[in-house]
């Protein structure tokens, strides 16, 4: 089809979901769901465009969101993510329109972002050339993925010497894993995830962004928020996101005063074995680094038996000097906070 006859649009919501839905490679990145909590943050500002034919069907669709993500270089920080899309049909129709979708996105991002970067959550055929020519460099990054599908015997034999060993002895300290269900648990949930986060360095939204997820998504059945208990203290805590068949394994926080208990061991095979029971496909770990540099994280994700895919990520810089010039404060605030 000419590309004349293709439409740029802001998908309304019910034809955007169902698109998303009905799609080979659906996530709830790319859904009104995950807008909606975009909205309801100050600082956050999402995108959502779509192509549509001269018949009104959606061939492709994208949802971003701008953030700032350090407050101290509020002007050098703002960028732009996209986080499992574009979503696309894979026929030559689709090919093109998620090329001039893209295109526009990146007139729409470069206005106020340093930068656009995508996180494919699927193996999308095509994607990469489309993604190249419209300015995108694709670097390598990991994540694993476990078959939801397999037995449970499967999903224990997979598990590595010493993840057994974890769990075992996490079962026998006599933790416990509950579901978080009251609202007044969030700021426990969000002080366990802070303390985390902090002491690895790692940005955290703030506790609104985790109260919207839990009043939008929470409601909706699309995010569970989990606490593991010892002596009915809240020793970690984990938030997973469902869609469609697949589990995301979203945020993470524990004690480490009580790492001899195991709790996220022991945390995630209970949601490995929910997601089981409940007929997901597949347990999202929600990424694992660049290869080539060492990440803790990773090795213990590896443990879990899962396939390690290398999706990779895709970064269009917008404004050349400036991001340099982030960097560059970037890294001089982090060798500051070790001083």
């Amino acid at each position: 089809m000419p590309e004349n006859l293709f439409k740029i649009i802001e998908p309304n919501e019910v034809d955007l979901n169902a698109f998303v839905e009905k799609s080979e490679y659906p996530s709830i990145f790319q859904t009104t769901h995950m807008v909606e909590v975009y909205k309801s943050i100050d600082g956050y500002e999402p995108v959502t465009l779509a192509v549509i034919n001269e018949n009104n069907e959606i061939l492709s669709s994208l949802v971003a969101v701008k953030f700032i993500e350090n407050k101290f270089i509020k002007s050098l920080s703002k960028h732009s993510t996209v986080r499992g899309g574009p979503i696309f049909s894979q026929k030559d129709d689709g090919i093109k329109a998620t090329e001039l979708l893209l295109n526009e996105y990146n007139n729409n991002a470069k206005r106020d972002a340093l930068y656009s970067r995508i996180y494919p959550l699927f193996n999308v055929d095509k994607f990469q050339n489309i993604a190249i020519l419209c300015g995108y460099n694709r670097e390598d990054w990991l994540n694993f993925i476990i078959d939801l599908q397999q037995s449970k015997e499967d999903l224990w034999n997979n598990l590595s010497k010493h993840r057994k060993k974890g769990i075992n002895r996490a079962e026998k300290s006599g933790i416990i894993v509950e579901e978080m269900k009251n609202p007044n648990d969030l700021p426990l949930f969000y002080e366990l995830l802070r303390s985390t986060h902090n002491k690895a360095k790692v940005p955290l939204p703030d506790f609104n962004f985790f109260k919207s997820v839990y009043q939008i998504l929470g409601k909706k059945k699309y995010a569970r928020f989990y606490f593991v208990r010892y002596n009915n203290k809240a020793i970690a805590a984990r938030l997973i996101l469902t869609y469609c068949s697949n589990i995301y394994d979203w945020y993470a926080g524990a004690d480490s005063n009580f790492n001899d208990k195991y709790p996220s061991e022991y945390l995630i095979w209970n949601i490995l074995i929910m997601g089981h029971n409940e007929g997901y496909k597949t347990f999202d770990f929600g990424g694992a680094g660049i290869p080539s540099e060492e990440y803790g994280v990773r090795e213990f994700k590896r443990k879990f038996g899962g396939e390690q895919v290398n999706y990779g990520r895709y970064t269009n810089i917008h404004h050349n000097f400036n991001f340099k010039l982030a960097m560059n404060t970037y890294n001089l605030i982090n060798r500051l906070r070790l001083l």
